[in-house]
């Protein structure tokens, strides 16, 4: 499996398709992609220079009397754990009083959101709209904004949020516009690190080297629990473990053997159990 290119920091759509194709030798489409980044698996980012927002925050209404609530109807026989789900409204979303000027990529925010309505277009179909419109998340990764533009006419110095609105559906980036990062590429691939060509992987530290032996120590721990074979003396049977192992490799076709000799393995379950006991 090859690295991307440490040198690129952005990918589009289409080449993050292709990329992760490569990666994982498998056909992945830019449809497969866009399917990541709308479920909010895979975030994407939106160059929104020179565009207006405005900061949100999240609210929703509160009964106190979770019969006062409208969907209470539905649920008249509702158990305790749906009726504190009643006391609470559905998620909307409040904005702040001024507007301010975007610069840069921002990641588009994909949330559970419940203002949305469905429009009618003729008899047979219809759209849906956010009330709140598009959202990204501000540079500090979490505050969310809304995507505005000025009312027309509207006073072009006004940095009131009253002399903005959404942005429409048609206003919306296209998708050639979504941008990945190449971090996030990285992150696909399990969470582990890709190296180039050439490159040495990164060492582990000291502590994370004894965590992970103190988890093969604890792993060991749990066989001798079950007796048998496991266990001598009250204790791992280190040996003994250490050729089960051995077994369970040898019986996987496609298994990377390095450091998993029988030696290393009890090596590994010793030093583990050391740091353990101290």
């Amino acid at each position: 499996m090859k690295a991307p290119k440490k040198f690129k920091r952005w990918y589009s759509v289409s080449e993050a398709a292709t990329t992760l194709s490569q990666l994982f030798e498998e056909p992945i489409s830019q449809d497969d992609v866009l399917e990541q980044i709308f479920s909010g698996e895979m975030p994407a980012w939106w160059d929104v220079s020179g565009r207006y927002a405005v900061a949100m925050y999240p609210v929703c209404h509160y009964f106190s009397d979770p019969t006062q609530n409208p969907l209470y109807d539905y649920f008249p026989e509702a158990s305790e754990e749906r009726l504190q789900w009643l006391r609470a409204g559905t998620l909307d979303y409040n904005s702040e009083d001024s507007i301010e000027v975007l610069h840069g990529l921002h990641r588009i925010a994909v949330l559970d959101r419940s203002d949305l309505i469905v429009a009618p277009i003729g008899e047979h179909e219809a759209k849906t709209e956010y009330v709140h419109g598009v959202l990204v998340f501000d540079e500090d990764g979490e505050s969310v904004l809304r995507i505005v533009r000025r009312k027309s006419p509207s006073d072009s110095f006004s940095y009131k949020s009253k002399d903005y609105v959404n942005i429409t559906s048609g206003e919306f980036p296209d998708h050639s516009e979504f941008r990945i990062a190449a971090s996030d590429i990285h992150a696909a691939l399990n969470e582990i690190p890709v190296h180039a060509e050439g490159d040495s992987p990164q060492k582990l530290t000291d502590a994370e080297r004894d965590k992970l032996l103190k988890q093969i120590a604890a792993l060991a721990l749990v066989l001798a629990e079950k007796g048998g074979k496991y266990t001598r003396g009250g204790k791992p049977n280190v040996s003994q473990i250490a050729a089960a192992i051995g077994e369970v490799i040898e019986a996987l076709p496609d298994a990377d053997r390095n450091g998993l000799k029988s030696s290393s393995v009890r090596d590994s379950i010793s030093a583990g159990l050391t740091l353990l006991a101290s």
